[in-house]
């Protein structure tokens, strides 16, 4: 998995459209709503769509490998899904920005696909509400144990509610069962 500081400086110094958080949380809308949906979000990470901008081309590089990361993880069917966010050592309200960055990039993800959000199962339309919710959310001024958990326990929501929404919407496709 790409580290979160590391891609975030890259999109950055290759003018993406968006940070770390912001573009993992859209594709991972999009992967949700979407089969396949890499043109689309690689479309919508920087102005020059034909990748002739050589900073862009850079970007483009660690987005595949996100790409392939997220893809691998939410269609695995098991639980290594981690929202990309920076680590625990981070200021708390650096990690809340980013948060609620991912909600956003979730949203709008989601949002592409075109997918009607009255045709979901409830629990997908439930969780869709409540990441809207946390994307509003006020930041934590200061670092202190309370907030701490608090965020730990949101991010675990999430985590899991991404999963849910995609089982929901992709199910993990199993081969038949044999027995020995």
């Amino acid at each position: 998995m790409l580290d979160y500081q590391a891609l975030d400086e890259t999109l950055a110094r290759s003018r993406a459209n968006a940070g770390a958080a912001e573009s993992q949380g859209m594709l991972c809308g999009l992967l949700c709503a979407h089969a396949d949906p890499r043109a689309a979000w690689l479309a919508e990470m920087y102005d020059d769509p034909d990748g002739a901008d050589v900073l862009a081309r850079e970007g483009r590089k660690v987005l595949e490998q996100l790409y392939a990361d997220c893809r691998r993880e939410l269609g695995n069917g098991g639980l290594t899904f981690m929202l990309m966010l920076p680590d625990d050592g981070a200021p708390l309200a650096r990690r809340g920005e980013a948060l609620r960055n991912w909600c956003q990039g979730f949203l709008y993800g989601f949002g592409l696909s075109g997918r009607n959000v009255d045709d979901l199962p409830e629990d997908s339309r439930e969780l869709l509400r409540d990441i809207s919710e946390i994307a509003r959310l006020a930041l934590p001024e200061d670092d202190n144990e309370e907030d701490e958990t608090a965020f730990a326990e949101i991010v675990e929501y999430l985590r899991m509610g991404v999963l849910l929404i995609n089982e929901e919407l992709n199910p993990v496709r199993q081969g038949p069962v044999t027995l020995h």
